[in-house]
């Protein structure tokens, strides 16, 4: 917004009521700002799914349910896109963990906070090729759903 300009400086408040207990987690606490992103690639649509990380022989729809260890596909990534920072956004049930991006291994936060998480992969993209990503289940194979899957690119 015009309020809030990079850079600058504010303080907010935040003030909780309850008739209740209130419990949670002690220490820093922080607010999350995500503006609208320049552009976008939703990563829906057909995945290979692999229950031993060698044989990826299986092919399911994502978002949606599957049983597996990972799930990858490959994408083509504009190289109009190069000078943006990219990100991996992932909503699902907490049990997908990290992606491989073009062979490299990028875990999200080892404590799960919320559902959705994002990895900046600028670094590991092929702008103008195509890319190979991977989304990795945590610890076994086992169920997962993933609601959304999507690479979003800004400034």
């Amino acid at each position: 917004t015009d309020k809030l300009k990079p850079g600058s400086t504010h303080t907010l408040s935040v003030q909780l009521k309850s008739d209740k207990p209130l419990i949670g987690m002690r220490g820093e606490t922080w607010l999350h700002y995500l503006p609208k992103p320049d552009a976008t690639i939703d990563l829906a649509g057909e995945w290979e799914f692999s229950n031993d990380v060698i044989n990826f022989d299986r092919k399911l729809k994502l978002p949606g349910h599957w049983s597996g260890l990972m799930a990858r596909r490959t994408v083509d990534i504009p190289a109009n896109l190069k000078d943006k920072q990219t990100f991996i956004r992932i909503d699902n049930n907490s049990r997908v963990v990290g992606a491989i991006v073009n062979g490299h291994w990028l875990r999200s936060h080892h404590h799960a906070i919320g559902h959705e998480f994002d990895i900046n992969i600028t670094k590991l993209v092929h702008y103008g090729q195509t890319n190979q990503i991977t989304l990795v289940h945590y610890n076994d194979v086992g169920h997962c759903e993933v609601k959304k899957v999507e690479l979003y690119f800004q400034n």
